[in-house]
């Protein structure tokens, strides 16, 4: 017990010896076992925790040597410190023999009370530095111990951690797969036929559109959800990049031109003279957010119109968006930017919304390094700002200084296409448009009646692209899975292109591309990936194993024709 006092034990045949002992160590408050004999010592010894011995050389039957050696020579007690006392003062015999016999030290008779006094001392002190180190190593035995159960616990949690992270992941990616599949048809048959005015009436080609626009809107619905779910994984992957800022705030615009122009309101823009041309972030991201803060202005202003500015500020770009609609209460600053939120239910009501825009906004540009404010009078607009690193490098000053004035763009009516254009006033991005008509026609020339190997294992999909590459006259050759995709090339299949989706039963893309790069007889044959869901480490997958391009669904036939044109 912890209590207890420190026990001696005082080995002497002499009761009067024993007395003398117990005046002597009564100041130091230790209890104090007595020993008649060697035998009574050796019977003792076992039952305490003594810090010291005191032994008296010359005893009847058995003497202190035997009896120091016998309870040394016990694993139990052998770290106990042995005083001989003896009253053969000055002969080394007794003092060799008792130091062989084990004993730390020698006292003669008679006994100096301060030198036995400080002698006992020395051990009683040496004994709680012993026992505190005991102590101590026993609380750091259970640290450790519960570090142990800690660490295997943290190792457990990890494990299903990662478990329910892949899960998520898993049920995000085919969460994807899912809902874009039977999108990729919709959009696809209805953009097709929306273009196919010939033996269709006007109604039915408006039913196409209105098919179009509300599959859009619901692919929109569907990724921004997505975007959140992957927000909330931690999934979002950030791909950085060098790309031409000025470009990509051009097509923006354009892409949100008809909304604006729908509502007779302006929609314009202007880039400061010091704003990089090329800046180093993900250029997929950010004109996310650009075109979610633009589609937002647009959506509630009713008269005036909408102002994109860009400009440097502390080395970062900041880009404003400023409108004259409806503008904001500032008390709900706040709450527009939390998911499924907008200002009031009445908001909701009149313009439509799912409020996730400003949500995701806000969370991809954090992942950029930036960050959005607002500011806004009700009734008379809003100005949304976004901040962003822009990672400027001297070759992007450089460029950025052949630009002489700000760049301001001003979109209120429809393209006037006879209105002759500077040619040092266009872009190097821009210029390949206008030889888009000739590029298309040697296209279709080109992949006329090619054979294509689609494979999918949704009947859906396969229909549609078949649908939707009509004009082209291409033969086909259909596969459910990657298996038996490589039958059908076991059978001589010779497909001049293969059309793969990743997600199949029995054999996935990714394996179906491996098996097909290491034959020989096909290791030519371009491949490329159309499927519903591809991440940047797929990606890398699909490129290593030898795929030559990858088309997300909803496909863009313009793109997978072009994709398919520079494979041959």
């Amino acid at each position: 017990m912890p209590d207890e006092k420190p026990k001696i034990l005082i080995v002497d045949d002499e009761p009067k010896n024993h007395h003398v002992y117990k005046r002597i160590l009564q100041s130091l408050n230790l209890d104090i076992v007595k020993a008649m004999s060697g035998y009574q010592a050796l019977e003792v010894a076992h039952l305490h925790d003594f810090f010291l011995i005191l032994m008296d050389v010359q005893m009847p039957n058995m003497d202190g040597f035997e009896t120091a050696s016998l309870i040394l020579d016990h694993p139990k007690t052998q770290h106990i410190p042995v005083i001989f006392v003896t009253a053969h003062s000055g002969d080394k015999t007794f003092e060799f023999k008792g130091y062989e016999s084990g004993a730390v030290d020698y006292l003669t008779k008679p006994i100096d009370d301060t030198i036995l006094r400080s002698k006992v001392k020395v051990f009683l002190q040496l004994w709680k530095q012993r026992k505190m180190l005991e102590s101590y190593n026993e609380e750091l035995n259970q640290l450790l111990i519960e570090l142990s159960e800690t660490t295997q616990a943290l190792e457990k949690a990890k494990v299903a951690a990662e478990a329910a992270a892949k899960s998520k992941s898993d049920f995000l990616s085919n969460m994807t797969h899912e809902l874009r599949s039977p999108l990729n048809s919709i959009i696809v048959l209805s953009r097709a036929l929306s273009k196919k005015s010939q033996g269709m009436s006007e109604r039915q080609i408006e039913s196409a559109e209105i098919i179009l626009h509300s599959g859009n809107d619901l692919l929109t619905l569907i990724d921004d959800i997505l975007d959140l779910a992957k927000i909330e994984a931690g999934k979002i992957v950030i791909e950085i990049k060098n790309f031409n800022l000025r470009s990509c705030f051009k097509r923006i615009s354009k892409q949100l031109f008809p909304l604006a122009d729908a509502k007779e309101i302006t929609l314009t823009s202007t880039i400061d003279d010091d704003v990089p041309t090329i800046v180093h972030t993900d250029e997929k991201r950010l004109a996310q957010i650009i075109r979610n803060l633009l589609s937002n202005a647009i959506k509630f202003t009713e008269q005036g119109g909408v102002n994109i500015t860009v400009a440097m500020e502390n080395n970062n770009i900041k880009v404003c968006v400023i409108d004259t609609g409806i503008g904001i209460d500032p008390k709900n600053y706040k709450i527009i930017f939390d998911a499924f939120q907008q200002e009031d239910s009445s908001t909701s009501r009149r313009f439509g919304g799912t409020g996730l825009g400003l949500n995701i906004s806000r969370n991809m540009i954090k992942l950029l390094g930036g960050d959005i404010q607002v500011t806004s009078k009700l009734g008379y607009g809003s100005c949304f700002c976004i901040n962003f690193p822009a990672n400027l490098t001297p070759s992007t000053i450089d460029i950025a200084q052949l630009s002489s004035k700000p760049t301001t763009t001003t979109l209120t009516s429809a393209p006037l296409p006879h209105v002759p254009v500077a040619d040092q006033e266009k872009t190097a991005d821009e210029i390949p448009i206008q030889k888009l008509s000739a590029d298309i026609v040697e296209t279709h020339q080109q992949l006329q009646k090619k054979t294509l190997l689609l494979v999918d294992d949704d009947a859906r999909n396969i229909f549609t692209l078949m649908a939707a590459l009509e004009p082209f006259n291409f033969n086909y050759i259909t596969a459910q899975n990657g298996q038996q995709a490589l039958d059908k090339l076991h059978n001589k299949a010779n497909p001049h292109i293969i059309l793969m989706d990743l997600m199949m039963p029995v054999m996935d893309g990714l394996d179906a591309i491996k098996k097909i790069r290491e034959n020989t007889h096909w290791n030519n044959i371009p491949i490329i990936v159309v499927t519903a869901n591809i991440n940047n480490d797929e990606k890398q997958k699909c490129k290593t194993l030898g795929a030559n391009d990858f088309i997300e669904k909803p496909v863009n036939i313009d793109d997978l024709v072009k994709s398919m044109a520079n494979s041959l």
